[in-house]
């Protein structure tokens, strides 16, 4: 996840931290047709490791009312301490169009 972002250029334009590309396209994301939602908006539920609400390329959740989880107080779904639901979050509903991270499956969440 974090490899393909920090890769410079050739060139050595890229600065340490800094991307070379705008926007990357993941594997796969241009295999998929996409169904047309229309005006009707979707939720779509990512059963895994956890949500990093403050992801910079994915929509910040209410923390109270779209989430949970059943493992109790200690266990909160909008920290993902292993990265995994984060990564299959953001190939579903990643913000595109941004300049940042990647684009996704549904880039307008």
């Amino acid at each position: 996840m974090y490899a393909l972002p920090y890769i410079r250029t050739n060139d050595g334009n890229a600065g340490e931290g800094e991307r070379r590309l705008e926007e990357e396209i993941p594997y796969g994301i241009t295999m998929i047709e996409p169904i047309d939602q229309g005006i009707h908006s979707v939720k779509i539920c990512v059963v895994d490791t956890g949500y990093y609400n403050n992801h910079e390329d994915l929509p910040i959740l209410d923390v109270d009312n779209d989430g949970f989880s059943p493992y109790g107080e200690g266990e909160l779904w909008n920290v993902d301490g292993h990265g995994h639901g984060t990564h299959c979050a953001g190939t579903i509903g990643a913000i595109g169009k941004n300049g940042k991270g990647v684009t996704s499956v549904n880039p307008d969440p």
